[in-house]
């Protein structure tokens, strides 16, 4: 990783507008997500060692859930113009 970007990240969080917080660390965990995906023997978030998903994953699942059928979710769109990419 080149020298000063995760300083950099770490300012960037700092700066987000408290409206946006939730949106960005959905956004963040998504990138976690798909980076434990790519290294196989990664340590999962979600998966407890018998191979099964975790009460937390599975809260966080339905909060998610009830999130998307209540219109309280972006798209990636979305996300990625609030962010400037």
């Amino acid at each position: 990783m080149p020298e000063g970007v995760r300083e950099e990240l770490h300012r960037l969080v700092d700066c987000v507008p408290e409206t946006r917080t939730a949106m960005a660390l959905k956004y963040l965990e998504g990138l976690l997500q798909d980076a434990r995906e790519d290294l196989p023997g990664a340590p999962s978030l979600s998966v407890d060692d018998r191979g099964e998903l975790s009460a937390e994953a599975v809260r966080a699942m339905e909060e998610g859930r009830a999130d998307h059928e209540a219109g309280r979710t972006y798209t990636t769109e979305e996300v990625k113009r609030e962010l400037g990419l």
